[in-house]
């Protein structure tokens, strides 16, 4: 947390480290199962990407990958959807067809 402190404000407006650096926080306190600071880090990295409308696809798989990891499966869905419905099938990479096809039977079961 002492190089989040280093870069100056506002941190958005600088490039690389923000990026990186929040995305390392959400990933490492997603593998610490703490959800709360998770979801604030998602939040972070939404705007240190430039992304306030959650759209860009590095930041909802790592949003849906911490996610699903956590067992908040309701908000992985909800961002697996999104990804899907932005990017299609293309969204998932061979590394994230587990994530697809949670998606898709999980979408199955909630149509009915």
């Amino acid at each position: 947390m002492v190089g989040w402190s280093l870069i100056p404000e506002p941190k958005a407006k600088w490039d690389y480290y923000p990026q990186s650096m929040s995305a390392h926080f959400l990933q490492s306190y997603a593998m610490l199962g703490d959800i709360e600071s998770t979801k604030k880090w998602v939040e972070i990295t939404a705007q240190m990407y430039d992304d306030p409308n959650h759209e860009d696809h590095y930041v909802l798989m790592l949003e849906g990958e911490a996610m699903y990891g956590l067992g908040d499966l309701d908000r992985a869905y909800y961002v697996f959807a999104r990804i899907h419905e932005i990017y299609g099938r293309n969204g998932f990479a061979e590394d994230q067809i587990k994530y697809l096809k949670f998606f898709l039977k999980e979408q199955a079961r909630r149509d009915g």
